[in-house]
């Protein structure tokens, strides 16, 4: 029998780990892995922005990260478990920063701002960093007082993974076929014109439509068939159920103007109640997770003499320090857009939120975690504050906006990192080498998120059929409705209505009022996508990551050779060779999940 040579090191470090600094000294923050982790996080910040602005949501790179990760150190003499597991930290920081950003920023420009580079640059930086300093105080807690008790469901299964360190190649060749099949699939879709990108036919006057990129393919299995059949479902009642009804009594002059946007306002009332219903569904499960913490935080974080390495974190003299240094530093600069009083409710709504959101990832995970429901929070309470305070012109407009990015990037890095702290608690890692870690995986994201937003702005705009954009559509309709008091509140109390009556079927109603929100095309292939992961039980996720890698860096590329102008942004009608193609990608996808899975 073949003894894998890790294990007695990953046994002797779970057994000693609490107790000691280490028993044997093994590599952790090296070059090799900082490097490698920048990397993946840059493709996968990428990624995870061309795939929000599609559909409204972001997947998660922990677990393709770490996949590759010992695929890539195995490769390197005497790599160590810790290695990888800090690559994957790092990695993870860019999907969260994506994340972030495209939730909001994108707001500014609907609203009609133009934020330069730099601006967009440091509003994002502020959030991401505040985001993983404010988390740090909630480690012991969350992680260890509460170890048992919040199960962290991505943090655990990325631990378990990077158990497996010795069984990785056959893993890595089914992402990295995932995103062979997505390069070549953008490519003849976007340069070579040879089928369109979305298949749209009549049925007795009903029109059926379907995206064909293969991104959304990936999305669907990746969440599920449960979530992509409820988005599915609000898809499919929105465009068949309520703008038949809607047409029905306008002329035909005015129709594509009207229901295109009551269906807007009605998915931001039923976005905006169920996201208020996944926290108040949360209070008593983290009203008994923080219950006593408070006395055992801070008696954690003043005394570090005697600790194992594996219970170190950043200091709190540097965690305030820096925080207070980053408020002043938003502050100085103009063109940032926040004067002292948002950037105190940065400071209160921020923490809260952070907290909330780091309990929460605990129990529920990061793909359940109510983020956007605590973005529109925050926005809701600075209008309304603002409104209040008689600051309705423009450039208080901006102002909430520009808050909000601030806290929203904030609150999914926040996320992200309290996963990666329990993978790297679980692991035996140091967790003041993670934030730190964490902290310098900020910067390249949101410089090429930056670079990137302005690019697909130019090249599709937002709010287009191609990049719906519908989370900052939705940011941009409540922060301009509140402060201008002309938001149509019968349409959002509909969307509300709709999303309390699918609560009250059982169901959770955040994924369906996404789905009211989002193009029929885009509902109709992640639905197909579900059903993919219901036939095909095997390791299709890190298929599913890959095609996702592989379209929106295309689709990247394609953005700037058409704003270029040496490729045509050129269409072709629906004909036969799109659903011949599309059959085909849902072949090619079906055997490379069946045949990982009977090997």
């Amino acid at each position: 029998m073949i003894v894998n040579p890790y294990y007695f090191e990953y046994l002797a470090r779970m057994a000693f780990a609490p107790y000691t600094s280490a028993l044997v000294k093994i590599k952790e923050f090296s070059w090799r892995a900082v490097m490698l982790g920048l990397f993946l996080g840059a493709i996968f910040a990428l990624g995870n922005t061309y795939l929000g602005l599609k559909v409204g949501m972001t997947v998660s790179a922990s677990i393709p990260a770490a996949v590759i990760s010992m695929a890539v150190l195995r490769l390197a003499r005497k790599s160590t478990i810790l290695e990888n597991n800090m690559v994957q930290t790092i990695a993870s920081a860019g999907e969260a920063m994506a994340a972030g950003m495209i939730f909001t920023l994108p707001s500014l420009l609907l609203l009609g701002d133009n934020p330069s580079f730099f601006r967009m640059f440091i509003l994002a930086v502020l959030g991401g960093l505040l985001g993983v300093l404010m988390m740090v105080p909630l480690r012991h807690s969350l992680m260890v007082e509460e170890h048992g008790k919040l199960p962290f469901p991505e943090g655990l299964a990325c631990a378990e993974i990077l158990k497996t360190r010795g069984n990785t190649q056959g893993k890595a060749l089914l992402t990295l076929w995932g995103l062979l099949i997505g390069i070549c699939s953008k490519v003849a879709m976007g340069i070579f014109h040879l089928w369109a990108e979305i298949a749209t036919w009549s049925l007795g006057g009903m029109k059926l439509m379907l995206d064909t990129t293969p991104a959304l393919l990936g999305v669907g299995y990746i969440i599920g068939r449960r979530y992509a059949f409820v988005l599915f479902a609000g898809g499919a009642f929105a465009w068949w159920g309520i703008v038949p009804l809607l047409k029905y009594g306008l002329p035909p002059s005015h129709i594509e103007e009207n229901w295109a946007l009551t269906l807007r306002y009605i998915g931001v009332g039923a976005v905006a109640a169920s996201g208020l219903l996944s926290l108040i569904r949360l209070i008593p499960l983290l009203h008994r997770s923080l219950k006593g913490q408070m006395g055992t935080l801070i008696t954690d974080l003043f005394h570090h003499e005697g600790k194992a390495r594996t219970s170190l974190d950043l200091p709190l003299f540097w965690v305030i320090g820096a925080t207070f240094l980053l408020l002043i530093f938003g502050w100085l600069i103009p063109q940032v857009g926040l004067n002292a009083f948002s950037l105190l409710l940065v400071l209160l709504l921020g923490f809260f939120f952070v907290a909330l959101t780091s309990v929460t990832v605990g129990i529920v995970g990061s793909s359940s975690n109510p983020a956007s429901g605590m973005i529109l929070s925050t926005l809701l309470i600075a209008t309304l504050l603002f409104s209040w305070l008689g600051w309705t012109e423009k450039m208080y407009l901006l102002m909430a906006m520009s808050m909000g990015c601030v806290i929203g990037t904030a609150i999914t890095m926040a996320g992200a990192t309290s996963q990666d702290l329990k993978t790297g608690m679980l692991l035996g890692a140091t967790p003041r080498l993670q934030q730190v870690a964490t902290l310098l995986g900020v910067f390249i994201p949101a410089a090429m998120i930056a670079i990137t937003l302005s690019l697909l702005h130019r090249t599709y705009t937002f709010g287009s059929e191609e990049l719906p954009a519908p989370q900052a559509m939705l940011m941009a309709l409540v922060v301009e409705g509140v402060i201008e008091g002309n938001l149509p509140l019968p349409l959002v109390i509909v969307g509300a209505i709709f999303a309390l009556g699918v609560e009250l079927l059982g169901v959770r109603s955040l994924p369906f009022a996404l789905g009211l929100y989002l193009p029929l095309p885009t509902t109709t292939a992640i639905g197909i996508g579900g059903a993919m992961s219901h036939f095909f039980k095997g390791e299709g996720v890190l298929v599913g990551s890959g095609l996702i890698a592989g379209d929106a860096l295309t689709g990247i590329a394609i953005a700037l050779l058409t704003l270029t102008g040496i490729i045509s942004s050129q269409t072709v009608p629906f004909a036969y060779p799109t659903l011949i193609a599309y059959s085909v990608l849902l072949v090619l996808f079906g055997w490379l999940v069946a045949r990982r899975q009977k090997s």
